[in-house]
């Protein structure tokens, strides 16, 4: 079994110097193998959570721990975690070519054959600094993705262009596919980014970083799960995302339905106790009414309901242990 990444009452500063104010306030947390999505914005201490996290800085308080090993402290410990940060920053090099020789050196057990970076069209010759926010990201992310057998994988926002901007060919497994194999073969996967979008339904645990404090993990992830089933429609073919609010508002087993429309998409967004029955119930009635439904999703929360969400689930333990 892969070591877990464990925080112990963690402070920390920004990376980029220790007179600068705490961004992490004391945050306690074990990531273990599976994919975790932490929400937050830079401001709330994601940069100073991945520094910590890969080892690039040390906390002022607290540990940071790759099973018992401390990762600032030991750099064979680092050199197992991956690590896409913020500007996707690539190792030391004029050139495309200085870089990843600089890795190799560092990673000389690297998993792939870094020659087809960039193909089709070499990226090799040219100078870092010439390289386009799009081309460093896929070159970041291949380096990340480089290592032989990582324990710990730090991406921040890979999807920012989509996941498929990441695939450099048609015959490549998809970016989520490949996040979800080495997840089960037990590599920890740190993602971090603004917002859920298309992380939602491939992350295994949820948190929300605030203010320098983390909130949450797996019930979190329960708990929107679950709870509600977004319904996108056409409204080019018969998707009528107003009739269908009005017919799913009549049942006992739904509540909270919104509907949005627009000129060629619309969707209804409902709250169920079971993702299961509420689908089949949308499928009836979206059936005798002739909507055309496109998709039938889990609905990304907002960050504003994900608080909401562990505001009530403090709540509901306060109450169990008052």
């Amino acid at each position: 079994m892969s070591a877990a990444l464990h925080f112990d009452a963690v402070w920390a500063s920004e990376p980029r110097g220790a007179a600068a104010p705490a961004k992490l306030n004391g945050v306690t947390g074990v990531f273990g193998s599976g994919i975790h999505l932490v929400i937050g914005e830079l401001d709330d201490g994601i940069e100073t959570l991945l520094a910590v996290a890969s080892g690039r800085s040390a906390p002022r308080r607290g540990e940071v721990r790759l099973g018992e090993a401390l990762p600032h402290r030991d750099a064979s410990v680092r050199r197992r975690i991956g690590l896409l940060d913020v500007d996707a920053s690539l190792p030391e090099g004029t050139t495309v070519s200085d870089a990843l020789d600089h890795f190799r050196r560092w990673h000389p057990d690297a998993a792939e054959d870094l020659a087809p970076i960039g193909a089709p069209g070499s990226l090799h010759d040219l100078r870092i600094d010439l390289l386009t926010a799009g081309q460093r990201l896929q070159l970041a992310w291949r380096l990340a993705l480089a290592l032989a057998e990582p324990a710990v994988l730090l991406l921040h926002d890979p999807f920012r262009y989509g996941p498929e901007f990441l695939q450099s060919g048609p015959d490549e497994p998809a970016a989520a596919d490949v996040l979800r194999a080495l997840s089960s073969r037990g590599t920890v996967v740190v993602i971090t980014a603004p917002q859920a979008g298309s992380y939602f339904e491939i992350a295994d645990a949820i948190y929300l970083l605030a203010a320098g404090q983390l909130h949450g993990g797996e019930p979190l992830r329960h708990a929107v799960r679950y709870g509600r089933l977004k319904v996108s429609l056409d409204p080019r073919v018969g998707g009528d995302a107003r009739a269908l609010a009005a017919a799913l508002s009549e049942h006992e087993m739904v509540h909270g339905v919104k509907w949005s429309e627009r000129m060629h998409e619309a969707s209804v967004t409902i709250e169920v106790a079971q993702l299961e029955d509420g689908a089949r119930l949308v499928a009836q009635l979206a059936a005798s009414l002739g909507s055309a439904v496109t998709r039938l999703s889990p609905a990304v929360p907002t960050r504003r309901e994900l608080e909401a969400t562990i505001h009530a689930q403090r709540a509901q333990r306060a109450g169990t242990h008052g």
